[in-house]
């Protein structure tokens, strides 16, 4: 049998040899069956596991969060070491067990990276995405490496560095929201590099382990958009000194130099960029209006300072009003200052509401009345095609050849499971004998 791993290299090796090679590390752990395995389409991933949705689910994620990364790092799939991951039901005589954990063995035909994913009632929160994304980072490490490194705490990328990589996705799949990169916009400052790999963000609260997030995902981006960064990235995973992450990135990437700015310049760069990559996908049209109402009134104020509020469309009520003036003039500016952050679509109907403003106070109020409701007209035709478009993207969503047809939809869901508690199986007699004629059935 000839087995190719990543598209550079063939082994000739007997399917004996290479079976047992993978299983070696499990043998030691507990008794398992061929049944239970599963390989993913890229080949790379060996998936053991009691439950056959486990398996596929895990596979399919597995591929599809490397792919994912492949297209951020812009590297073809080589891969050259195989990636077991291994899940079990949660065991009492291993009560204290982390429910992931990543482990690095030499084999016969080389290194292999294995992970352990416990599966139980009190294993929750386990992302897999995470996990994957750590075991793919630390084959990565593995290839080509100037030293031999098999201790997985000398191969196993930084925490910092899993950490964006995972955030990233995140903001693409469900979108971290542009609030948490503005917050830290508005800090004027990041912290350090030093302090900040140095932070811990299991005792974060939710708030601050979003902030953490957030400074992750634009570390990593910004490493991602400097001339030489993907390349000096990988040549940074495969010959990493933990003792000192910043030196050996400066080592490894010149547009991380004192002289060229530093990280911290990059780094601010990458969270405006991803703050307003965040705010493109929020401004959509019925956004824009229903914000845009919330700045139509008049801000009025007597001779003792007291403030009034009076909206737009009853603007007859401050005829002749000393204040008017004033209270126009801020009613513009803030219009304006709107504008600037507004869907394009709806700029022609700010403009209208602004010509409207400044009719107030110097045309007969017939005259202002008809340029608001030329204004409310438009405004309505706009919102009507915003309400097409958005319509129409969501059918060309739902409709594309590249959407999900739904045949795995059972593998994901049981992905889902395992990142979530799972109720304890019984043990009574009628149960075990429910389990043993189920089996005999299957």
């Amino acid at each position: 049998m000839r087995l190719r791993p990543g598209g550079s290299t063939w082994l000739q090796i007997t399917p004996c040899v290479l079976l047992l090679a993978l299983m070696q590390p499990l043998l030691w752990a507990e008794p398992f069956s061929l049944a239970d395995l599963s390989v993913s389409r890229s080949r790379q991933f060996y998936v053991y596991a009691p439950e056959r949705e486990w398996r596929g689910g895990v596979a399919l994620v597995a591929d599809d969060t490397k792919e994912w990364l492949l297209q951020k790092l812009r590297i073809r799939d080589d891969w050259k070491h195989p990636i077991i991951i291994h899940i079990t039901r949660e065991s009492a005589s291993r009560p204290g067990a982390d429910p992931a954990t990543l482990r690095v063995f030499e084999t016969e035909i080389g290194p292999k990276v294995q992970l352990d994913l416990i599966a139980g009632p009190t294993r929750s929160g386990v992302s897999i995405q995470r996990e994957v994304l750590r075991a793919v980072l630390t084959e990565m490490a593995l290839r080509d490496s100037k030293t031999q490194r098999i201790a997985s705490e000398q191969v196993q990328p930084p925490e910092w560095l899993i950490t964006g990589f995972h955030a990233l996705r995140q903001s693409e799949e469900e979108g971290l929201g542009a609030s948490f990169y503005e917050a830290l916009l508005a800090a004027g400052n990041l912290p350090s590099f030093e302090d900040f790999i140095r932070s811990e963000p299991q005792g974060m609260d939710s708030t601050s382990l979003k902030l953490h997030q957030a400074a992750a995902a634009a570390l990593v981006q910004a490493i991602l958009d400097m001339p030489d960064g993907r390349d000096g990235l990988l040549a940074f995973l495969k010959n990493r000194n933990p003792s000192d992450d910043l030196a050996h990135l400066r080592e490894n990437i010149a547009a991380i130099s004192p002289e060229t700015g530093g990280l911290e310049r990059w780094w601010s760069l990458a969270i405006a960029k991803l703050a307003s990559q965040q705010q493109h996908e929020a401004r959509r049209v019925e956004t824009t209006a229903a914000q845009f109402d919330e700045l139509l009134y008049f801000e009025i104020k007597d001779d003792n300072g007291q403030q009034t509020l009076v909206a737009l469309e009853d603007f007859r009520k401050l005829d002749k009003n000393p204040a008017l003036p004033l209270a126009k003039a801020a009613l513009t500016a803030r219009v304006r200052i709107f504008a600037t952050t507004a869907n394009p679509l709806f700029v022609p109907v700010i403009e209208a509401y602004l010509t409207a403003i400044q009719f107030v106070g110097k045309e007969k109020p017939a005259t202002v009345q008809k340029r608001l409701a030329q204004a409310a007209q438009l405004r309505s035709q706009v919102e009507q095609l915003g309400t097409d478009i958005t319509d129409h993207m969501n059918w060309v969503e739902a409709t594309r050849p590249g959407g999900r047809s739904g045949d795995f939809e059972d593998y994901f869901r049981a992905v889902k499971a395992l990142e979530q508690p799972v109720p304890e199986r019984r043990a009574d007699s009628i149960s075990r004998y429910l389990d043993s004629m189920e089996m005999e059935l299957e």
